[in-house]
């Protein structure tokens, strides 16, 4: 807090010793303490969030990137390895900040993607991320509801996209107010209140819809769950018979993301 209260980075911190805080940081860094006691995200505060080393804008439009969503861009960075050559069209559901779609941009200079968000401001934050991160020309953000807009938005025409990734709306309702104030009190409710009353109303939209958006059968999935989801949705999954179903970990040793193949059938 101190270092974006001054300007100055950590280095230039500690090269400034004992010297004496000016009267206007010290007034900067006295209203920051204050936000987080009211336990406002520190992410909020800053500004800025990183993830997988890159940084990203944020505000109470984004959900703040975690440290657990990068298994999820780690295992699709693998697939566009093996199996795309690095060269991916990438289609990212409900992008927030851009921190998935953007860093595999990041990671594969080849590739390109399209995020999908229903909220214009969570929009407009990717879009800058993706002006700041150097990927603007790659990636074509939407503002659109992939549970009722199938076509996207766009030029593009269904059945072009190599990858799929999500972190979407996977939290009940009901769970909502057992969260921590900084979740509950100041990230968006829509980005993480699922649909249907067990929260998992875009995983069975994932299933259902996203085959027909696939450049070919068995086109992966990886997408972010909640604590003891995995099972239900690995089930909703394997009756509209996707292949190769994975519950991938994350640090913590908790199943975090699907790993999915779409149907082996004609779309």
């Amino acid at each position: 807090m101190l270092s974006s209260a001054s300007g100055l980075d950590r280095v230039a911190l500690v090269l400034k010793g004992p010297e004496p805080v000016p009267s206007e940081v010290e007034a900067e860094l006295q209203a920051y303490i204050e936000r987080r006691a009211r336990r406002e995200p520190l992410q909020h505060i800053l500004g800025e969030a990183f993830f997988m080393g890159l940084r990203f804008h944020v505000g109470p439009a984004v959900l703040i990137p975690r440290p657990e969503t990068e298994v999820l861009v780690e295992h699709a960075s693998q697939a566009i390895m093996d199996s795309l050559d690095g060269r991916a069209r990438i289609l990212d559901i409900g992008a927030g900040s851009g921190a998935i779609c953007i860093s595999l941009l990041k990671a594969f200079p080849h590739s390109t993607a399209l995020a999908l968000e229903i909220d214009p401001a969570a929009a407009d934050i990717c879009r800058a991320n993706a002006r700041a991160l150097g990927v603007e020309e790659r990636l074509a953000v939407v503002v659109g509801d992939f549970l009722t807009d199938i076509g996207l938005g766009t030029n593009e025409e269904p059945g072009k996209f190599d990858l799929f990734v999500s972190n979407p709306p996977y939290i009940p309702a009901a769970d909502i107010p057992g969260l921590a104030p900084e979740v509950k009190d100041y990230e968006p409710h829509r980005a993480l209140i699922g649909p249907d009353p067990d929260g998992l109303g875009f995983y069975r939209a994932f299933a259902r819809r996203l085959p027909a958006l696939a450049s070919r059968p068995g086109t992966l999935l990886f997408a972010e769950f909640g604590r003891g989801q995995g099972a239900q949705i690995r089930l909703l999954f394997e009756q509209e018979e996707w292949q190769g179903l994975m519950l991938l970990r994350d640090l913590a040793g908790l199943e975090r993301v699907l790993k999915a193949a779409s149907p082996k059938k004609p779309l």
